[in-house]
């Protein structure tokens, strides 16, 4: 077992002892069992050394299985184990930039060949959240790229040639300067008469107490390929993305800036990120700076989707 091989000569060689020395079946099983888990998957992690499991490897692990007894489920079994573990190394390697590429998608599929997994085993690997994640990624990487899934039939009146990209749940924060009511200061002075005598003389005024204070509007805001738009029951914009001057991006929202106002959003926080990454997509492609868009499609076409994604 040194070499984690048993050849026939071996196994020939080893039947010849269990005959000359009259070796039982239960003591013959025991000490292979004292073998068998350890064993068999050492072989197999052996032969997943670099990430290849050929044919030829994966009957070697059946035949020294077979010997020492162990059935044929377990063995696939810590199989599966050993190549789940490498290909969860080989997603995080690719997720390392909250990206999936077609290119990556395609290097992935090669791995479960190599690996030999097949693709309906992945959902028995990866818990739900995780086959979520890819898909995510996958999302991230698109709309990078200009790349949209559009919205039919949006609740908004679309221009000729206009397309809606995002219809997402969003606030918008608006500050206002209050009146709470007046405050009344008095002060009074004294005016000398004669030696002894003074006069007091008292005046005031009110003042008004002002408070700044938040309004919230909760509505929906859209992304189209030439706008933005946000409709709520109480309070609408758009803004061209011709107009927009800059945007600011915290971590639970956005501000759109604009010559003469601006407009603060409160927004989910993955759903911001997916927004952001397709409203700076959206405002290359209107600017016709649509190499890089060309470029992914070409990617897309040139390669495979990754288990359904």
């Amino acid at each position: 077992m040194l070499d984690l091989h048993i050849s026939e000569k071996e196994i020939s060689h080893l039947e010849d002892i269990v005959s000359n020395f009259n070796l039982n079946v239960i003591d013959v099983s025991n000490i292979r069992k004292l073998f068998c888990d350890k064993a068999v998957e050492s072989l197999i992690k052996k032969s997943y050394d670099d990430k290849i499991l050929t044919d030829e490897e994966k009957s070697e692990i059946f035949i020294l299985a077979e010997y020492l007894n162990m059935p044929k489920e377990k063995v696939e079994s810590i199989r599966l184990n050993v190549a789940a573990s490498l290909l969860k190394t080989a997603l995080n390697e690719k997720l390392s930039d909250k990206r999936l590429s077609p290119t990556e998608e395609t290097e992935l599929n090669e791995i479960l060949k190599n690996l030999k997994i097949e693709k309906d085993q992945i959902s028995t690997i990866f818990p739900k959240k995780s086959l979520d994640e890819l898909a995510y990624a996958k999302l991230l990487w698109n709309l990078s790229n200009g790349i949209f899934t559009i919205i039919p039939n949006p609740p908004i009146t679309l221009r000729n040639s206009e397309e809606c990209y995002f219809a997402l749940e969003a606030k918008l924060l608006e500050r206002k300067t209050v009146n709470k009511g007046y405050s009344h200061r008095t002060r009074s002075i004294s005016v000398p008469v004669f030696k002894d005598m003074e006069y007091n003389v008292s005046y005031g005024r009110s003042v008004p107490i002002e408070e700044e204070i938040t309004i919230t509007h909760r509505g929906t805001i859209y992304l189209t390929n030439f706008r933005i738009v946000f409709l709520s029951g109480s309070k609408n914009f758009e803004i061209l993305l011709s107009e927009l001057l800059k945007f600011n991006v915290f971590s639970d929202g956005i501000e759109f800036i604009l010559n003469n106002e601006n407009f603060l959003m409160k927004i989910n926080e993955k759903e911001l990120e997916l927004f952001v990454m397709g409203m700076s997509s959206a405002i290359r492609n209107f600017f016709d700076e649509n190499e890089l868009k060309n470029s992914a499609m070409k990617e897309i076409e040139n390669n495979e989707t990754f288990i359904g994604l």
